[in-house]
């Protein structure tokens, strides 16, 4: 990963690239953010240990910088000095960039209109009463597609697909009118009911990686 100088430059990376809230991400374009992003992560790697690294610095850099005398009231569940960004958070600006990345002519959502848009859909989601939620479980059943092959690479089933075959699994189902941001909620909400084994971070770093090929997003 690139080395970052500084609180300040850590900041701004954050806000151009991930933080969907601020207005640095509504006047940095796809084209903008994907170029930063080459920037930043080591181009001989496939970006997944880089993001990684990145968000945990981003998470403890900003509890030192927002708490520098203070260790015990702001801690998150397992008692460290670091203030996790919210996870629905972190699945959902990797979901859209998964989006892109599968269908390049899906229109990377700037303001805040389009993105609570498609915040509204993706909350469908938590009601399996719903028609989206109905939609995806035909399909992925139909195209006999577990979601763990997709977006949990060390489980077995993760491990019988490659990075290619998973990204085509995306593509055909996203044919079928579901976005694969769609299909990273619906995993999360289908394994985190069922599995308490798997750890849900996970799934966000192996969706990233889908992201990548050679070093290059694509």
């Amino acid at each position: 990963m690139k080395e970052i100088k500084n609180q300040e430059e850590l900041n701004m990376y954050y806000d151009i690239l991930f933080n969907f809230k601020s207005d640095d991400w509504a006047n940095t374009n796809y084209n903008e953010k994907k170029s930063l992003l080459e920037e930043l992560f080591t181009k001989t790697s496939d970006g997944l240990m880089d993001l990684r690294l990145f968000l945990m610095d981003y998470e403890s850099q900003s509890f030192e910088q927002d708490y520098p005398n203070d260790d015990s009231d702001h801690l998150d569940d397992n008692n460290s000095t670091v203030r996790q960004i919210n996870l629905w958070d972190k699945y959902f600006f990797v979901g859209l960039y998964l989006n892109k990345s599968i269908d390049p002519e899906f229109k990377f959502p700037l303001m805040k209109i389009e993105l609570d848009n498609l915040k509204e859909r993706i909350n469908q989601l938590n009601d399996k009463r719903k028609s989206l939620f109905k939609k995806i479980n035909k399909e992925i059943f139909d195209k006999n597609i577990s979601t763990r092959e997709l977006f949990d690479f060390s489980s077995s089933q993760g491990e019988r697909s490659s990075p290619i075959e998973k990204r085509e699994k995306l593509i055909n189902l996203n044919k079928a009118g579901i976005m694969p941001i769609e299909v990273l909620f619906f995993h999360h909400i289908i394994y985190s009911e069922q599995d308490t084994s798997m750890n849900p971070w996970d799934s966000v770093y192996d969706a990233f990686d889908l992201c990548w090929f050679d070093g290059k997003m694509v």
